[in-house]
């Protein structure tokens, strides 16, 4: 799991929480992004064959597609997601709005118990709906796409 930011400590929970089902993961703080510790994260990558990136942003908006579009090019085969803000209009700023919108470590928690349950070549159970193995998948998704 890496993340950078506030949602270091949502990344941080959730990992805490995933040990206690008995799974591991690796957990960066990035603490600089440009430059980030691209090795670092690319040996735990090659590692696990998965990677979860948490932010706190929009995940099409954000710095976590930097480090995706990096680990894509060095380890192809990598499962990768992001999880981040919820694609809503705006974030509220009343407490249940904002619990509702913004990441949180169940979020997390989500993400990582989809990428566990796939095989690294992506063709295993899980969650569809929670990883992306590459930038054309939405396509799948699309108005129109069972027509074509």
């Amino acid at each position: 799991v890496v993340s950078y930011g506030l949602a270091v400590f949502k990344a941080d929970s959730a990992v805490r929480q995933l040990q206690e089902d008995g799974l591991s993961a690796d957990v960066f703080d990035l603490r600089s992004l440009v430059p980030y510790d691209r090795e670092a994260i690319f040996q735990s990558v090659r590692k696990t064959g998965r990677l979860v990136v948490a932010t706190e942003d929009r995940p099409n908006t954000s710095f976590a597609n930097q480090i995706i579009r990096d680990v894509h090019e060095n380890i192809p085969e990598a499962i990768c997601t992001i999880v981040g803000m919820k694609e809503v209009p705006a974030t509220g700023m009343a407490p249940a709005l904002y619990n509702a919108t913004v990441l949180n470590s169940e979020d997390i928690v989500r993400a990582v118990m989809g990428l566990s349950h796939r095989g690294v070549s992506g063709t295993s159970g899980g969650n569809p709906g929670v990883s992306v193995d590459n930038e054309l998948a939405w396509l799948t998704h699309a108005p129109g796409w069972s027509r074509r």
